[in-house]
């Protein structure tokens, strides 16, 4: 709630521009009994709103905090890469996954392509990756994982429209939604068939470990996006696993105005919360449980704190 404010609004609802701050919001009066009214805020159409920030959101308003209130790193895959107790992954943290999106940008998806994506000495390899390119191990992972793509049903496919040059790869989107908020991010891969507008965002997380709302929220994210770009296109939302090489299911869709209200409700609580544990919040898989004080209480069986 803002303060008082000193306009005879009469019970309408009222806009307000914050002077340097670069968002104006919508307000809403709220009477008191006894009190001047406060404005409630409804709406803040110039807020920016980020894929993985909703999808962090959503999985719990705590994490968001911490990870874009408080500054704390986060690499998106660090909840499963490089952590896994039985060895089968491996370790590479974050650098296999960026090492696995940046050949999965540039592949025509065929295996005699392969080699010169993963050489450590090829002519524009990345400095910052040098040191998972040298990883002869994780070499031979990425190899087997994109093999197993490229040898596949839908790698068949992703061959023939890259040919066609008919993929979408890690494609930037910025769409305003009426009342906001403007969401921005970047598909890692999306393409039309013709009757279906086709969205794939690429995991190295385990299918056991990947956590449901924070994937799935954010391919409702993207739908959201293309739907606005393409109206009334109809869209497929799924994730890729790449370690087993696995398409994964449809996500299921609500209505496209539902999840424009939940993408509002999201930008409002981003900006003013309340940032409180979510009830059913998935803390085994959180990336910032080791580090969470409400985890901690909650394990400890006290009481948790009251985040705002």
């Amino acid at each position: 709630l803002l303060p008082t404010l000193d306009d005879a609004s009469g019970g309408r609802d009222l806009a307000l521009t914050v002077d340097g701050a670069g968002w104006h919001a919508s307000l809403r009066p709220v009477q008191l009994e006894g009190a001047k009214p406060l404005y409630l805020i409804t709406a803040i159409p110039d807020a920016e709103l980020m894929s993985s920030a909703y999808a962090l959101l959503r999985l719990c308003p705590v994490a968001y905090r911490m990870r874009y209130r408080q500054g704390m790193d986060l690499d998106w895959e660090i909840p499963v890469e490089g952590m896994e107790q039985d060895g089968a992954e491996g370790s590479g943290g974050a650098d296999a996954g960026t090492l696995a999106h940046r050949i999965l940008e540039r592949w025509d998806f065929r295996s005699g392509s392969l080699a010169a994506l993963l050489d450590p000495d090829a002519p524009g390899a990345p400095r910052e990756l040098r040191p998972a390119l040298d990883d002869a191990s994780l070499r031979e992972r990425m190899t087997l994982w994109m093999e197993n793509l490229a040898s596949s049903d839908f790698g068949k496919t992703l061959a023939d429209l890259s040919a066609r040059r008919e993929l979408h790869r890690e494609a930037p989107f910025r769409v305003a939604l009426e009342n906001g908020p403007i969401l921005t991010g970047s598909i890692d891969l999306w393409y039309d068939d013709g009757d279906t507008l086709r969205v794939v965002d690429y995991k190295l997380t385990r299918i056991r470990n990947a956590p449901p709302v924070l994937y799935d929220r954010q391919l409702l994210f993207y739908g959201a996006a293309l739907s606005r770009i393409f109206p009334g296109r109809t869209t497929d939302l799924r994730l890729y696993h790449i370690v087993e090489g696995v398409l994964g299911k449809p996500v299921r869709q609500s209505s496209q105005k539902d999840i424009e209200a939940d993408l509002r409700n999201a930008a409002l609580v981003a900006a003013e919360g309340p940032f409180t544990p979510a009830d059913d919040a998935p803390c085994t898989v959180c990336p910032f449980s080791g580090a969470c004080a409400e985890y901690a209480f909650a394990r400890s069986g006290a009481t948790g704190l009251s985040s705002s």
